[in-house]
């Protein structure tokens, strides 16, 4: 695989090592850091961290920073040698959200330069806040609402009891690229965001028009250069900066990747800090891909489609719970500058743990897959657009058990995805459970906020936004002593997430509440009453309300509640929509938080205009419920 890199001098900096050390060849794996977090609340709570030992680290170097913080700080929180492989942090607050940077200084073989930094991330805390997922604009391709009515709804029913305000528009449908309608949906988007800022995560369903943008053949081969699909425009609320006079490309090989002044595909090619992506974008777009159509079908895209909200409810809901934290990951570029597979390494420790990532040799990746069952896999190999090498091609994705939910993979040719049969595609499009893919490697992709309950399409803003803030593939040249970043594609337009951003890694472990009921009194308020959840772990309930005009939740209260009953002061007319969510205490490889359980929902008609002695109750049950529900509406006056 060619390389063109993105090169930046950091800084300089004077090595002085200890000669006891593995002398040996450089492989991705050393270029981590592998860390996990333990959490311990008490007189003086703290986070632990720990990571795994390599013989070519001689020194590491911790940083921390708030979640509120935009960069890492300049000065360390520790600096400690070899042969220390943890460091407890007692200068935290409870509640409070930290990502935690290691630096590994290290010395190996390798033709660049013998000394080099590896890095790992993770987000950690004790106890921390529940995370608040915002509303997510749901645009669906016009022509696949119909038939797929029922699954659509029920996705949205799914994405509300987990806490999302959900707004669905129709939007046009584009089989080949067409300026007119990209444009027209982006309208659709900065007409919602201007008049919600609330609005953190766009999700495309079906075949929503693809943008396109830039110059670069971001997989380092001739017949590549030009504009690939840049969905990162739809995330884009700034929006000026994509312009279309610029760049003059004819000759790409490929027709859509030619990029011509005025042709609708825009020059910008990279973010490079000069502007962030507000809105996180991931798409569901099983269209042109022939290879996984079965005999019998009369529309195969709306079957690939079905089945692909069938395996996102049963992943909601728990129906896979079998799916443990645990990892699978294959390495076919070993040894390269870039290492590309440190991304793999680096999120799979923080987010399975580092006794639960499985390295699959020798082909076996696809076999991997079909055997065990993991809730992350990386691949990486030399590719084309239906095969990425060492890894499979995309029949093994129609004709096999693909037992992961969120995926990465990397090799030439296929992360410009909208092709026929593409194989970044084809994990959506499988059976079993793959729910999420990226192109992971030019750049390097942060997922490590998902350990801490936060959805996939939070880590796709991070990582497209990702300019010097999480430094990876760092080598120090051996006569200049200049610390080098070698890693290409950072921020770039190609930059695109195939799947449903709103996922999370815990949505099915948490608990709710039970029989929720809604009683007015008289003309200001509602008396809310539940039951507790059935959980062994620590909990509290939030309690948000709606009116039929809004689809924003407002949080009622201010403060954790522990009592099963609140009274709401409503002031509205009309039907108003109340949630009560359990916040559950959990507990992983990464540190404790609080994570929301399903919405139990209730709703009544409310009037300010009734006695201030009359009654109105309902109840329904069971609450929550999957299938059905028994409701019953009792009016009593005095």
């Amino acid at each position: 695989m060619r390389t063109r890199l993105f090169i930046i001098v950091l800084f300089v900096i004077s090595i002085t090592c200890n000669d006891l050390f593995a002398y040996r060849n450089l492989v991705s794996k050393d270029q981590t850091v592998m860390i996990n977090a333990q959490a311990t609340s008490g007189t003086v709570s703290q986070i632990l961290l720990s990571w795994l030992p390599n013989d070519t680290h001689y020194k590491y170097q911790i940083y921390r920073k708030k979640e509120s913080d935009a960069k890492f700080p300049t000065t360390a929180l520790a600096t400690l040698d070899s042969g220390v492989y943890s460091y407890v942090d007692k200068s935290i607050v409870k509640g409070e959200r930290y990502t935690y940077q290691i630096a590994a200084l290290g010395k190996a073989n390798h033709v660049l330069g013998e000394d080099y930094f590896g890095f790992g991330f993770i987000e950690s805390g004790v106890e921390a806040k529940e995370y608040e997922m915002g509303k997510v604009l749901l645009l669906v391709d016009s022509t696949v609402y119909d038939p797929l009515y029922a699954h659509i709804q029920r996705l949205v029913d799914d994405m509300e009891n987990e806490g999302w305000a959900v707004v669905l528009r129709l939007v046009p449908r584009a089989e080949q690229f067409d300026k007119a309608k990209v444009k027209q949906v982006k309208k659709v988007i900065t007409d919602e965001w201007a008049k919600d800022k609330t609005i953190t995560t766009v999700f495309l369903f079906g075949r929503v028009p693809v943008p396109y943008s830039g110059k670069s053949n971001t997989d380092g081969h001739p017949d590549h250069v030009g504009a690939w699909p840049a969905d990162m425009y739809y995330g884009d609320m700034q929006t000026a900066g994509w312009t279309d006079f610029d760049i003059n490309i004819s000759t790409s090989s490929r027709q859509e990747n030619r990029n011509i002044p005025g042709d609708g595909k825009f020059d910008l090619d990279a973010l490079l800090g000069t502007r962030s992506i507000e809105l996180a974008v991931g798409r569901v777009d099983l269209y042109d891909m022939p290879i996984f159509h079965k005999a019998g079908w009369e529309k195969p895209e709306i079957e690939l489609l079905k089945a692909y909200l069938e395996k996102d409810h049963a992943y909601r809901t728990g129906a896979k719970k079998d799916f443990e934290r645990r990892a699978i990951l294959t390495d076919n570029f070993n040894g390269m500058p870039e290492a590309f597979a440190a991304s793999g390494w680096r999120n799979l420790a923080a987010l399975c743990g580092n006794e639960n990532i499985t390295e699959a040799a020798g082909g076996s990746y696809i076999s991997g897959l079909t055997e065990g069952k993991y809730l992350w896999a990386y691949g990486t190999g030399g590719g084309s657009y239906q095969s990425c090498g060492g890894v499979g091609v995309t029949a093994d994705f129609a004709n096999k058990n693909i037992n992961a939910v969120f995926t990465m993979l990397f090799g030439s040719y296929f992360g410009d995805w909208d092709i026929q049969n593409n194989i970044l595609r084809a994990a959506l499009c499988s059976d079993s459970s793959a729910l999420t893919c990226c192109w992971d490697g030019r750049p390097h992709w942060y997922f490590h906020e998902m350990g801490m309950g936060k959805p996939i399409g939070k880590c796709v803003t991070t990582s497209q936004n990702n300019y010097m803030v999480y430094l990876t593939n760092t080598l120090i040249n051996k006569t200049s002593k200049q610390s080098v970043l070698y890693e290409s594609g950072i921020t770039g337009r190609h930059m695109c997430f195939l799947g449903d951003p709103t996922l999370r890694m815990d949505s099915y472990k948490t608990s709710s509440v039970q029989d929720l009921t809604a009683i007015q009194y008289g003309k200001n308020l509602v008396r809310l009453k539940w039951e507790a959840p059935v959980t062994d772990n620590p909990y509290h309930y939030n309690v948000y309300m709606r009116d039929d005009l809004e689809y924003s939740w407002t949080k009622v209260n201010t403060q954790p509640l522990n009592a099963k009953e609140l009274i709401v002061d409503v002031n509205k007319e009309g039907r108003i929509y109340f949630q009560v969510r359990t916040a559950e205490l959990m507990t992983s490889n990464t540190g404790s938080y609080f994570a929301h359980g399903k919405a139990a929902k209730v709703d009544l008609a409310y009037s300010s205009s009734v006695k201030d002695d009359a009654l109105f109750s309902i109840n329904s049950y069971p609450n929550p419920a999957e299938t059905e529900s028994t409701i019953s509406l009792n009016l009593l006056s005095a």
